[in-house]
């Protein structure tokens, strides 16, 4: 009964995936390739978060005996609790169909990051273009977003965010429903991301003066809610109660509790450059232990990740050199959203597993942001 409730998920996942192909008009041919190569990661994955108890398998095992009737149920962890919750109570869902049903979400996020990249690859040439394509097929990236958890969900939202962007008059509904949903999943990356969007509306939104102000009000109004709502359970810090020492406290909690791990470094007396590094683009090769498959995948990744900053930064500077640079909603958005989270999360993860995890976050971003200054420089 539970290979048949299963397959079933399966087939209704992969149904629904090749009709959003049409909605973001991709090539279902790649997305296909992409479904069965995180259906096969989704499966293997499974025995091995249940042999861990890693979070994967934590949500599922135990939401039926978490007590929801608390707020905090519906933000953060609670939320994939309350999630798992309903549909194993209600629709009785096993573990693979609730791998699979998340795995669905992670889907979303794979094709609006393939629109995206279609988007700004449009009158690109060359190998900037190839790689971007890797992107989506990355496997580490896909391991995540094919499990029970936060990530599928903010890897989607953060990419129909992007996606909204491109085209805000006619994707504002989307923006707002993926915007909000990311902040209640990380409600502190979610501040970052109201904050981004807030000065991107005020200065170059080309929207008429009523929506303007509308999505204005809208942001800032969010920004405040989840400020007041949830900062003061991250790093005690309120944006009308600014404590530079409860800002340091907090630092240093979070930095103790992210540096445990197969993968920890020690961020205390490294340099600040070195922990933007480290976050982004450690392991590389010579971090890799032994023969660790793992440790290979995230090195293959990272190296195609610096190609993209290292041309991120070369086209920076051609293009302010140039006076090219176009800007829009878009592109005033990404490098605020990319370059506060980024050293957000470097002052504090000193676990490089981890790590790789929290960046599904900011990589849509760092490969967006190289594109369109690429297209901006043709």
């Amino acid at each position: 009964m539970d290979l048949i409730q299963a397959s079933f998920v399966l087939f209704l996942s992969y149904y629904f995936t090749l009709k959003l192909t049409k909605y973001f008009k991709v090539d279902a041919r790649i997305i296909t390739l992409v479904f069965i190569f995180k259906t096969i990661i989704s499966i293997a994955y499974l025995p091995v978060a249940k042999n861990l108890d890693n979070d994967a398998y934590g949500y599922f095992d135990t939401a039926l005996v978490t007590y929801i009737a608390d707020i905090k149920y519906f933000t953060g962890s609670g939320l994939i609790f309350s999630i798992t919750k309903f549909f194993r109570q209600y629709f009785h869902l096993n573990i693979f169909s609730m791998t699979f049903l998340f795995s669905f979400i992670g889907n979303i996020g794979t094709l609006a990051l393939a629109s995206n990249i279609k988007t700004f690859t449009r009158n690109i040439r060359g190998p900037i273009k190839f790689l971007s394509g890797l992107v989506i097929f990355f496997p580490t990236l896909n391991l995540w977003i094919s499990a029970i958890g936060k990530d599928p969900i903010t890897f989607a939202c953060i990419n129909l965010t992007i996606y909204s962007l491109i085209d805000l008059k006619s994707r504002l509904r989307i923006l707002m429903i993926s915007s909000f949903l990311f902040a209640l999943v990380r409600p502190y990356i979610g501040i970052i991301l109201f904050f981004s969007l807030t000065i991107s509306f005020i200065s170059k939104a080309y929207l008429s003066n009523l929506k303007k102000i509308f999505l204005g009000i809208f942001s800032i109004a969010s920004l405040i809610t989840f400020n007041l709502w949830n900062a003061d359970r991250f790093l005690g810090l309120n944006i009308f109660d600014l404590d530079f020492d409860a800002f340091s406290k907090g630092v240093e909690y979070f930095s103790n509790v992210m540096a445990d791990g197969n993968f920890a470094i020690n961020l205390t007396q490294m340099p600040f450059p070195l922990k933007i590094f480290s976050f982004m683009f450690r392991p590389i090769f010579f971090d890799a232990r032994g023969l660790d498959l793992y440790s290979l995948l995230m090195s293959f990744e990272n190296l195609i990740l610096f190609i993209f900053f290292l041309y991120l930064v070369v086209k920076s500077f051609k293009n302010l050199k140039a006076k090219t640079f176009n800007l829009t909603p878009l592109s005033i958005f990404l490098p605020i959203y990319l370059t506060i989270s980024w050293i957000m999360y470097s002052l504090m993860v000193g676990n490089l597993g981890t790590a790789n995890r929290y960046k599904l976050m900011l990589v849509p971003a760092l490969v967006s942001l190289s594109l369109i200054l690429k297209a901006d420089s043709n």
